[in-house]
């Protein structure tokens, strides 16, 4: 048991305790995605990436709060039913195997420090029923397929309750820093009181997808046709492969999810072109 001010808590151990994949959880903005991966804690090997802005010299441009909007229009959400209200233990599983600080070039171009690792680097915004949102640091595991669980208490109403989040673009000090959330895996919330338990809603966004990013990707791929004799064979076959993978998703009936890991993989082949 643990006692916080008036309140005891009482651990009661994990047996029942219900897991939330990252596939339940409902994607919005432009930049997360789910993906597989080998070594995830999740029931069905997915799990959610990117979740954030990301990093991006040409952001440096943006005020502040220009930075701050565009950082909370990526988020995911849950919505769980809570069978009765209280304090609620949240359990975030993740991945972090965020590298050393990025450094800036004279002629502009980045690379890896190489002496050190960001021990503590990627963190989370923790919104409950649009509250007060609370920051969870995540220690970095040393490798992408390495997890470990981070907690926090959560305040729960009794009956429907929506989890949000994101990371708010707080210490965007560098438009080097990579503001983006660790990949998680799943979530679990148990109740510290004794009384109470906790069932996951199904969720479905009711908001339209955007499609910005892959559409302007691809506006991106149609201008380097033109100097497609520059770039290697290996390297231009890489992005005419992603760029058709990334119409067919614009072309059919694709979740925001597959959209934005679509956009995804055509931005990284494109940014490997070779000459």
């Amino acid at each position: 048991s643990a006692v916080l001010g008036d309140m005891t808590f009482t651990y009661l151990g994990t047996e029942g305790v219900p897991s939330i994949d990252a596939s339940e959880l409902t994607i919005y903005g432009t930049n997360p995605y789910l993906e597989e991966q080998e070594y995830a804690q999740s029931s069905d090997g997915l799990v959610l990436t990117q979740l954030g802005m990301g990093q991006d010299v040409s952001r440096a441009s943006l005020t502040d709060q220009e930075n701050k909007e565009l950082a909370e229009s990526n988020y995911a959400e849950v919505t769980v039913d809570a069978s009765a209200a209280g304090v609620y233990s949240l359990g975030i599983t993740y991945s972090n195997d965020e590298p050393a600080p990025v450094m800036l070039k004279a002629d502009g171009t980045t690379y890896v420090h190489p002496y050190n690792v960001d021990l503590v680097e990627r963190y989370l915004q923790v919104r409950v029923n649009g509250g007060e949102p609370e920051t969870v640091y995540f220690r970095n595991t040393y490798s992408w397929d390495s997890y470990r669980t981070v907690e926090v208490l959560v305040t729960l109403q009794e009956g429907e309750n929506t989890l949000r989040f994101y990371n708010d673009n707080s210490y965007q000090f560098s438009s080097l820093v990579n503001s983006t959330v660790p990949v998680i895996s799943n979530l679990t919330i148990a109740s510290l009181t004794g009384f109470g338990s906790v069932s996951t809603v199904p969720g479905q966004s009711t908001a339209e997808v955007d499609t910005s990013r892959l559409e302007s990707k691809l506006a991106q791929y149609a201008g380097r046709q033109t100097y497609q004799a520059v770039y290697t064979a290996d390297s231009w076959a890489t992005v005419e492969t992603a760029a058709q993978a990334a119409q067919a998703v614009l072309d059919g009936d694709a979740t925001q999810g597959e959209i934005n890991k679509a956009a995804a993989g055509l931005s990284d082949a494109l940014d490997r072109l070779a000459r």
